[in-house]
C-alpha cells in the first residue's frame, strides 16, 4: 500500500503543470472555434459561458436554474483592470527577484523549490541570463500599458463577462510570470554560472525582437486610443462607438 501511494504521489511530482496550464488554455481555446465558424448550431448556453459582451447570446434559457447561474456568475467587463493590477503586483516580485539574483551572482533556493513543484526537477536552462532579463523587463512594460490603459483609457460599456474569463484572466499572467523564471538560469536545480551574468551582450535577433515589440506595443495602443475615443465627443462619455468623422475623432 505504501509503495502505490508512493507512485501516486510521484506520478503527481512528474506532472509538469505551467504546461499542463497552457495546454488547457489552448484546448479551451480551440473548443470555442465552432462558436466563431457556425454559432447557429451551437446552444445558447455555451456562447454565453465562452463569448462576452456583445458577442454572448443574450437570449433567456428555457431552463431557470442554468439561467439564474449564468447570471450569478456574471461580472462587470470593467474589471478587466483587475488582471493587470494583479500581474502589475506579482510581475514586480518576480521582476526584483530576476534583477537580484543576476546582478547579485546568488540564486533564491525556495523559488526554485517552487519551480520545481510547478514545472518539474527535470527543467533546464536553455536561454542566457540577458535574454531573461529582457522578456522579463519587456513583459512588466506590456503589463505597465496594459494596466494604464485599462484604468485610464479604456471605455466600458454595461456589457458583462462571466467568472470563467474573469479566472483565466486573473491566473494567465500569474503564471506566464512563473514559466518565465521555469527554465531560466540559476532558477533550476543547475548551479548559476556568475560568468554568464556579467555576459550582457545581445545578438541582432534579440534587438529585432525588442525593437518588434515596441513597435506592436506602440500599434496594439493606438488601436486601444481610437477605440476610446470613438465612445467620446465633446459633451460626453457614451456605451456606444460613434462614427469617425476625421482623424482628429479617432487620435
Amino acid at each position: 500500500m505504501w509503495q502505490s501511494g508512493y507512485a501516486f504521489l510521484t506520478m503527481f511530482a512528474s506532472v509538469n503543470y505551467l504546461q499542463l496550464y497552457f495546454n488547457c488554455y489552448t484546448f479551451i481555446a480551440i473548443l470555442g472555434l465552432p462558436l466563431i465558424i457556425c454559432p447557429h448550431l451551437v446552444p445558447h448556453v455555451l456562447i454565453d459561458i465562452y463569448c462576452y459582451g456583445r458577442l454572448s447570446s443574450g437570449q433567456l434559457l428555457d431552463n431557470k436554474i442554468l439561467q439564474r447561474l449564468l447570471i450569478a456568475i456574471r461580472l462587470p467587463k470593467s474589471r478587466f483592470s483587475h488582471f493587470y493590477v494583479s500581474a502589475f503586483v506579482f510581475h514586480g516580485i518576480v521582476s526584483g527577484i530576476v534583477f537580484w539574483s543576476y546582478f547579485t551572482g546568488n540564486t533564491v533556493p525556495f523559488i526554485v523549490r517552487i519551480l520545481d513543484y510547478m514545472a518539474t526537477v527535470d527543467r533546464k536552462a536553455d536561454v542566457k541570463p540577458i535574454a531573461v532579463v529582457a522578456v522579463t523587463t519587456l513583459f512588466m512594460f506590456h503589463i505597465l500599458r496594459r494596466c494604464y490603459e485599462s484604468l485610464f483609457v479604456s471605455v466600458y460599456s454595461d456589457s458583462h463577462m462571466n467568472l470563467l474569463h474573469y479566472v483565466l484572466g486573473m491566473t494567465f499572467y500569474l503564471v506566464a510570470s512563473c514559466s518565465l523564471l521555469s527554465e531560466a538560469p540559476g532558477f533550476t536545480r543547475k548551479e548559476l554560472n556568475k560568468d554568464d551574468v556579467t555576459d550582457f551582450h545581445c545578438n541582432w535577433q534579440e534587438l529585432i525582437g525588442c525593437g518588434m515589440y515596441f513597435w506592436a506595443a506602440w500599434n496594439e495602443h493606438r488601436c486601444t486610443l481610437i477605440l476610446a475615443n470613438l465612445r467620446r465627443n465633446s459633451e460626453k462619455v457614451t456605451t456606444k462607438y460613434g462614427i469617425p468623422r476625421d482623424r482628429k475623432s479617432v487620435v
